[in-house]
């Protein structure tokens, strides 16, 4: 690829997808997000990777496709996460006098604070603890990217990363939330059917993004849209006039008169 003048995107590993209030610390990169173990797992792993693609200059690093925080409305709740947790809130209450006034709590200090699960917060009508961690959440998946940036750049120098197809813009507790993420991650990316993501990257993409949408396959079964030559000719010049800077075709699928 680099002796034909190509760039170079690794399609390294995934994260996310949690399914349980307490994400486990297991030592492996897909533990709690912001458990020690699971970044010192990630600096190996970034040494690793980014010695052998480093050389070759990747335009950006993807970890994984239909990437997404977590499936659980509640996730994470291990004493890192609650951590972060409460640092968050910091920054969102002036004291926390003013945080017992919203939430109909008596806290005497933060380190009292706790969330609340979805079902607490559907039977008691008080949203604003879970939704408070919901929020706290999204900077635990937006900053875990940042990490592996610097991790991969022991090898390459400024390493650009972020992950492709979504999986969590429609799950409350996904992660998804652009606004966030485009300052931690630098790849903006969804499927083709999302035209509202394609409005969004177009209003937050920057110097430093990679900013496209999955799309394609010539076959006649499963693909992505439409699969016609005329649609596949269109859309990267779609994307462009949104203000798009890459296209992302998915297959060439079966041979024959779709090709």
């Amino acid at each position: 690829m680099a002796l034909a003048n190509l760039s170079v995107v690794p399609y390294t590993t995934g994260f996310g997808h949690f399914r349980s209030k307490v994400v486990p610390v297991t030592g492996q990169m897909n533990g709690c997000m912001t458990a020690p173990a699971t970044l010192r797992a990630i600096d190996e792993w970034g040494r690793l990777q980014s010695e052998i693609f480093g050389p070759y200059g990747p335009l950006v690093w993807t970890h994984g496709d239909e990437s997404c925080y977590a499936f659980n409305p509640d996730s994470c709740w291990s004493e890192t996460c609650l951590t972060a947790f409460r640092e968050y809130l910091k920054g969102r209450y002036p004291d926390i006098t003013s945080l017992n006034k919203e939430w109909k709590t008596d806290y005497k200090n933060w380190d009292e604070v706790m969330p609340i699960t979805f079902e607490e917060a559907v039977n008691t009508g008080n949203y604003a603890p879970w939704l408070e961690h919901r929020l706290a959440q999204q900077y635990v998946f937006a900053r875990l990217y940042n990490y592996t940036g610097k991790a991969l750049s022991v090898n390459d120098p400024g390493a650009k990363v972020g992950f492709d197809g979504n999986l969590g813009f429609n799950l409350p507790n996904g992660g998804i939330n652009w606004w966030v993420l485009k300052d931690y991650i630098n790849i903006l990316h969804s499927y083709i059917g999302n035209s509202e993501e394609m409005e969004i990257f177009r209003s937050f993409i920057g110097p430093q993004h990679i900013a496209g949408m999955w799309y394609g396959t010539y076959g006649p079964t499963w693909q992505i849209g439409p699969n016609t030559v005329a649609y596949h000719h269109f859309f990267p010049w779609y994307s462009l006039f949104h203000g798009l800077n890459s296209t992302w075709f998915w297959t060439m699928g079966s041979p024959g008169i779709y090709s």
